[in-house]
């Protein structure tokens, strides 16, 4: 009866997951036939759903087959005795070891109300040494009944010896359908995702990272808490996405006719500050972009290597090391147009 009961759970948690079908049947298999690796490490792109599948994971895990439907509500509430979270916190860079030890100690208590206890580590890559290290005897040693989840899509950030203990589950980009498929459970609206298209397809070409939608859905189910209140920030949020476009485009249109002069003098206008610069994650977001898609096959391939990589490491000058971000995209503009005139 257990048995199925689990499937019955199984099948209502994974099918809210869009796409990602083999991962997703290989992860429901492992709970159902109560086989699943201590660890796991949930890799693949950015913002793709697999935080959403190891949560999944963990409802089905965690569900009390006696009184499903409080155990439901705990989960849905966020307070769930034999679940824990851990995750960068606000202005941190990195993933303390004293959190790491305390999720440890979480562990190692005899489940409350299921009938074991699970974590989940979201950007596993942003532990520092000491918290990877301090959760080795963990990933050796396992006390019984207990769960890991490591999610992240820099897996390989993580240290060699984290990794090989655990079983990894790789999620590949969503498909165009898939993708139109969660924006249109998120705003049933069929007028505002064709005027928005272009910004959509855009901005979730590598995942739903930058639409920014932690505040805005219900991390258990998928639910949008309030649909006005969406609408909004993705109104604003696509306006910005077509404002830092043209203001992108106007950049390369100096560099492609080597006007050195127009172009430092626009950089310096839009980065005045970080406002004038309209949005910095989605500006280099789409700069990048625009290098990959428009300019790789106008350039030579080592000359547009090159550019491209430059073009990485000054974004992480700029966000991780605060370094004068004027400088920084006047540099990057001048190699632009040393690239086209050498090409």
């Amino acid at each position: 009866m257990m048995a199925q009961n689990q499937t019955y759970y199984s099948n209502h948690y994974f099918s809210k997951v869009v796409g990602h079908e083999f991962e997703v049947k290989q992860l429901s298999n492992w709970v159902n036939n109560n086989n699943a690796p201590h660890a796991l490490l949930l890799t693949g792109p950015d913002s793709v759903g697999k935080k959403f599948s190891s949560l999944m994971f963990a409802a089905t895990f965690l569900v009390n087959d006696v009184d499903p439907e409080n155990s439901h509500k705990l989960l849905l509430a966020g307070s769930h005795p034999d679940l824990y979270l851990l995750n960068l916190e606000d202005g941190k860079k990195e993933i303390s070891v004293e959190a790491v030890r305390i999720l440890i100690d979480q562990l190692q208590q005899c489940p409350y109300y299921g009938r074991g206890r699970l974590a989940i580590i979201d950007h596993a890559e942003r532990m520092s040494i000491s918290a990877a290290n301090a959760l080795l005897k963990t990933l050796e040693e396992p006390a019984p009944n207990t769960h890991l989840i490591l999610v992240s899509a820099f897996p390989h950030r993580l240290p060699q010896t984290v990794v090989s203990r655990s079983q990894q589950v790789c999620f590949g980009h969503l498909s165009a359908a898939d993708k139109m498929k969660i924006f249109s459970n998120l705003i049933a609206a069929d007028d505002f995702i064709n005027e928005y298209r272009i910004e959509l397809n855009l901005l979730t070409v590598e995942g739903f990272g930058l639409m920014r939608l932690e505040n805005f859905v219900e991390p258990l189910t998928g639910q949008v808490k309030d649909k006005e209140t969406l609408s909004k920030h993705l109104l604003s949020l696509f306006s910005l996405t077509k404002d830092t476009r043209g203001i992108i485009a106007q950049l390369l249109a100096h560099a492609k006719t080597n006007n050195i002069p127009a172009a430092l003098s626009y950089v310096a206008k839009i980065t005045a500050d970080k406002e004038s610069l309209v949005d910095i994650d989605i500006f280099w977001y789409l700069l990048k972009l625009e290098l990959e898609t428009k300019l790789k096959d106008s350039m030579n391939a080592e000359i547009w290597a090159k550019l491209f990589e430059q073009a990485i490491e000054t974004e992480q000058l700029c966000k991780e090391r605060n370094a004068n971000i004027t400088l920084q995209v006047s540099g990057l503009m001048t190699d632009i147009m040393s690239a086209f005139q050498n090409n």
